[in-house]
Formats: C-alpha cells, structure tokens, sequence
C-alpha cells in the first residue's frame, strides 16, 4: 500500500528542491557568516569592506600580507567603528538596536584597549638619558659609503645633521665616500658638504667616478678599497684625533634611516665600554644583515625574532639586554677608535679596556699572521678573504678576534636600536612594531608562532654558510673569556 498519492509526490518535489537551490544556499552562507561577523546592517558592510580594503593597502605597501595588519586594522579601526554605528543605530532604533548587546560589550572592550594604547604611546613616552643630550666631551669619526642614496638623502642629512650638533660639531670629524651615482647623490653631498662646514664640522667627502679597473673587481673588493678610502683621513688629515685630543669611537653608517637617538643610544650600549656595537637592520622579511652577524658561538643568526639559537642570548633579546656576539654590522655600528688609529696613545690599557693584553702591545702598526689568507693588521683595515666568499664587514671583525686572542673583544648588538633601508620598512619596524596596541599581538606571534614554529622550520631547512666552518677556530669562544675574566673585572663579558 502506497504511503503517498502520486499528486502528493508531484506537489513535494518542488518544495523539495528549491530548499536547496544555490541562491538560497547562498543566502543561508551570507546570513550564518553575517551573524558571525556580528553584522547587523548595511553601515557593518561598509566598515568590513573598508578594513579589507585597509589590510589589502597595508599589505601592499609594506610588501607583503602579514597577521599584524589584520590585527591593527581589526583594534584600531574595525572595533571602534562597529561600536560607534551601533551607538547611532541604538540613538534612531533603541528597540531594534540594543545598547548592551555581546557584540557592543566585545567592540566596546578592544575600543577601551586601544584607547589606553594610544594614551599610553602620546603621553608616557620615555625621555633620552640626560647625558645624551650633553654628552661628555668625547671626540668621533664618523664615516659614511653612499651609492645612489637620494631617496634616502633628506632623512640621512637631517639625522646626521642632527646628531653632530648634538655631539658638538668641535668634537666630530665627518668622512663620506660616494662612488658612481647615476643620480643627483654627488650634488647633494655638496650641499651637505657645505652646510656641515657652516656649523663648524671637520669634514672630508668624497664625490669620485672609478675607473675601469676598479670596477672589474669583485664587490667585496670594491666595498674594501671604499671602505678604507673613508677610514683614511682619520690618520692622515685628522692625524688621529681633533685638537690634538684622539678620537673615542668610530661610528659607521650605512646608507639607511635613522634617528639621531638611535646612535646615542648605540654609543651608550654597556655604558660604552665596548669594542664595537650595532644596531639591527631590519627588511620586510625581518632582520637583514645574517650574512655578516655570528652568534658568540660563531653561527649565523635567523631573519626571525629571537634571532639567535643559544637560549642565553634568547633571553638577552626578550629582555631588551645587548647581546655578545662574535661579529656585526648592521646598518649603523660603532668600534672603539684606537682599532683604527696608527697613534701610540691608542695602546692606552685604560683608553682600551676591551683588551687586557693591550698593555703588553707594541705600538702600532701591529701583524697577526695565524696562517690566515690575510695577515690581521692594527689599524685595522678592510679586506676581503681568499678562502671563503664573505663580506668585508664580517672580516673586521673576525680580524679582532685575531689581534685580541686569547682575550674577546667586546662586540654587542643591540636589540633595542632599528634601522631600516626604505620608509615603508622604518614605519613598520621603526613605528608600528613600537605601538603599545600591537603588544598583545607582538607577544602571541613572535613567542608562539614565529620562533616555535618558523624558528623550527628555519633550524631544520636554513641554508648552511660555508664560512662558518672556515672562521670557527679564529673566533674566541665566550667560555674561556669568561674563565680568564679576573675576579676584579666588573665589565660585562
């Protein structure tokens, strides 16, 4: 016996279909997600398109999408405009639209947040260290390479302007070196030149065009010859120092964007008592300069925060310390003068705390030949390496070590201090990563998510430099410095 009329059947069927025809489908997805999304009306729609809009901008112009996008645009816009539209649906609609609702109270909650942020950021922010802005009467190099830097020149010739009239233009002496631009780089140094003159600086910048055998050299060779040709005046115009005290540091700068509190700062890593500190530079990818920084252990260093692999030097960054480590560069790094200098005053053990045995040193110029490629020379000098293809940068330091053994040289980055090669990268690392809103997302991505997982992933799959096999036994391992640190010695290792 049939349940069912045929015409039953025939009167179910369309009911029976259309419950499932895609635009009905689609209807019940829109409407599930809009409930979700806690949307309620049209102005909703409008601010979620727009924050997709926001992240699809931000992404683009800092190079490529990242979590951190959606979340700030998620606080700092989102949030708040829901809670502000549905205050005003609540003003016309007070029925429809309810005052104390989950939504309002979670919209509400981030808004608050954000708000306390923003307070925090505008009128609690911490003020540069007296001695900063009167430094003590020290004396410094200061030398520069550009090649085709004029994107980057306004805010380089402010800060360096800024940072000589903080330091006391008597007490600096300014050398840049600048090669084969093919654009308006030479004339600009010109009207740097001269403004840096006008205040009373010492100067000696370079506008040159190589020739042709120069530029069949390799780049290592290349950077060397720059880098040396800016280091020359310190020992031959400068005579070592500026009248007639020594210079204290050498500070290089890259052709990047800074602050000039970023290298008071620098200059204040350890209380100063340092052979070299540097900064970190920082690309869209993170941090840049892997190729030249080694660990205190010798070994590279990730893109990725923490940066380091040993957990001592973890600690150091979670902790805002400076971090001891075997070689750096970075963008902006600072050495002791007397590395540099031909004078017999650098031998001074207490102008030279870094090396115990500095005491016992003739006076310059002083030869290390270990059997290396290259002999390691005092004054230091720029070079490149025959045995392994590695930067002229990396090689300063490594020849440190070289001069200094068996005592360490006291080489820090500092973690605190950012610079960048491009204004999108020096708002992201320089601003953005420094709002108190972004703390919660800072702590949950680069704890959880970027070193546990991506750290992981780039300790099991991250290329192997072949220098560091090479350099491993020229380097000074951390353990015996600290064995053979006198018992008197307060300095930090």
């Amino acid at each position: 016996m049939l349940l069912f009329s045929k015409n039953q059947i025939q009167n179910d069927l369309p009911t029976f279909k259309t419950s499932y025809e895609p635009s009905s489908l689609r209807k019940h997805v829109l409407k599930s997600l809009k409930s979700r999304l806690l949307i309620l009306d049209h102005k909703d729609l409008v601010i979620v398109y727009f924050s997709i809009f926001l992240i699809v901008c931000m992404s683009m112009y800092f190079y490529m999408p990242s979590s951190l996008y959606v979340y700030v645009v998620i606080v700092c816009f989102t949030s708040p405009a829901l809670l502000a539209a549905n205050i005003w649906n609540f003003r016309k609609r007070p029925k429809r639209f309810p005052l104390w609702t989950r939504r309002n109270l979670l919209t509400g909650a981030v808004t608050i947040f954000m708000t306390l942020c923003l307070i925090n950021d505008v009128f609690y922010t911490t003020s540069a260290p007296a001695h900063w802005q009167n430094p003590i009467n020290h004396k410094y190099y200061i030398a520069s390479l550009l090649h085709n830097s004029e994107s980057i020149f306004p805010h380089y010739k402010h800060s360096l302007v800024q940072l000589v009239r903080e330091l006391g233009p008597e007490n600096v002496f300014v050398s840049i070196y600048e090669n084969d631009s093919t654009d308006n780089t030479p004339m600009i140094l010109r009207t740097l030149n001269k403004t840096l003159r006008q205040m009373g600086v010492q100067t000696h910048i370079v506008t040159a065009k190589q020739p042709e055998e120069i530029l069949k050299y390799g780049r290592i060779e290349r950077l060397s010859l720059y880098r040396n040709l800016a280091m020359q005046p310190l020992n031959s115009v400068a005579h070592g120092g500026i009248h007639g005290q020594p210079f204290d540091k050498v500070i290089w700068i890259n052709d990047v964007l800074f602050e000039s509190a970023t290298v008071h700062a620098l200059l204040d890593t350890v209380g100063g008592e340092f052979d070299q500190a540097c900064v970190m530079d920082f690309c869209w990818l993170g941090f840049y300069d892997t190729w030249v920084m080694r660990d205190a252990d010798g070994r590279t260093t990730r893109p990725f925060w923490p940066y380091f692999k040993a957990k001592i030097d973890q600690d150091a960054v979670r902790a805002g310390l400076p971090v001891p480590v075997n070689a750096c560069w970075n963008g902006i790094t600072a050495f002791d003068a007397r590395w540099f200098s031909n004078s017999s005053n650098s031998r001074d053990p207490y102008l030279f705390p870094s090396l115990n045995a500095a005491k016992t040193f003739p006076s310059p110029p002083l030869v290390v030949n270990d059997g290396t490629d290259q002999a390691a020379t005092l004054p230091l000098t720029f070079r490149p390496s025959s045995q392994c293809f590695s930067s002229e940068s990396l090689l300063s330091s490594l020849d440190m070590h070289r001069i200094a053994a068996p005592h360490r040289p006291r080489i820090y980055v500092n973690p605190n201090l950012i610079v960048t090669y491009d204004k999108p990268n020096y708002f992201l690392y320089g601003r953005m990563m420094k709002w108190s809103v972004v703390g919660p997302w800072r702590y949950f991505w680069q704890y959880w998510i970027e070193h546990r997982i991506f750290g992981f992933a780039l300790h099991v799959l991250g290329r192997i430099d072949p220098c560091t096999d090479v350099f491993m036994p020229k380097w000074v391992p951390r353990i015996p410095f600290l064995k053979h640190r006198s018992t008197t010695d307060t300095r930090h290792p």
